[in-house]
């Protein structure tokens, strides 16, 4: 019966991890699982782990293959792979150029714009100007320095001593299976809010166990407070996430109808004045 609950949010997180259509976040997800899994082994019988590790990779390979929109991410795995080694060439010059301080909080897109040049996003499909380096530690040299970058190296030291001072607590393996994925994630990608939040949250669960002498056990009413709270930073995240690609959405098509009106407005000229004042309203409500 406990096991159910655990059952359903895996099964939830694995459609949610192939719905992002994320290369990063799979290669994380899948690290996560084996480090889950080595953890485990003296728990389970060998064959068993290794039956479970067989069905989780022959599933991801059916769906891949199955699937259009998954199977063209993969296939577009080289070209993506090049688009990232320039954007990290981009973001070395960067920090080259400011390597004590850096540029400052958002000075990515200036420092990385002259060096990637004007026909990056064409070359390697992008549908946006690139403000980020796609590496956390890059990203951290680019706007914080050497400074910036100890800073963050000394802190992910912290909560590395301190996973392995409570590696024995089940909730402590869980834990490090998820700042796994998403320090994974962080290699090929920039940091996001919603998630990057939960990540701190998991950090400072496992310091604070450490510097209180107690392991994580999901028994316990602190736990469980800790649960609840993670749960409804998840929620919030979800909304917050909804409301701004609903925004995009609206802003998109303002934008498809403002072209639209511009191209008919001299063919008809009435149509035109209705179509702008319509426009308008719509704009004033987005």
């Amino acid at each position: 019966r406990r096991s159910i609950p655990e059952s359903v949010a895996a099964a939830l997180t694995a459609v949610v991890l192939i719905g992002t259509r994320s290369r990063a976040s799979w290669l994380g997800a899948a690290l996560a699982l084996a480090l889950v899994l080595l953890a485990h082994r003296d728990r389970y019988p060998r064959r068993a782990l290794v039956a479970a590790t067989a069905g989780v990779l022959a599933t991801a390979v059916v769906l891949i293959a199955s699937i259009g929109p998954l199977r063209r991410r993969v296939s577009s795995l080289p070209r993506a792979a090049r688009g990232r080694l320039a954007l990290w060439r981009a973001g070395w010059g960067a920090f080259v150029d400011r390597p004590v301080l850096g540029g400052g909080p958002e000075s990515a897109r200036r420092a990385l714009g002259p060096r990637l040049g004007r026909t990056f996003e064409a070359r390697f499909g992008d549908v946006a100007t690139e403000d980020r380096a796609h590496n956390v530690l890059l990203d951290h040299a680019v706007i914080a320095g050497v400074v910036g970058l100890l800073i963050l190296l000394a802190l992910a030291v912290v909560v590395v001593r301190s996973l392995r001072r409570s590696w024995t607590s089940a909730g402590t393996v869980g834990l490090a299976g998820l700042l796994l994925a998403y320090g994974v994630h962080l290699m090929f990608n920039f940091v996001a809010t919603e998630p990057d939040a939960l990540a701190w949250v998991a950090a400072g669960l496992v310091c604070g166990a450490v510097a209180a002498g107690r392991p994580l056990r999901r028994s316990t009413a602190a736990v469980r407070i800790v649960g609840a709270v993670i749960a409804l930073v998840a929620l919030v995240g979800v909304v917050v996430s909804a409301r701004s690609v609903v925004a995009d959405a609206f802003v998109r098509r303002a934008a498809d109808r403002e072209n639209v009106v511009a191209k008919l407005a001299s063919s008809d000229p009435v149509w035109a004045d209705r179509q702008a004042a319509a426009l308008r309203a719509y704009q004033r409500a987005v």
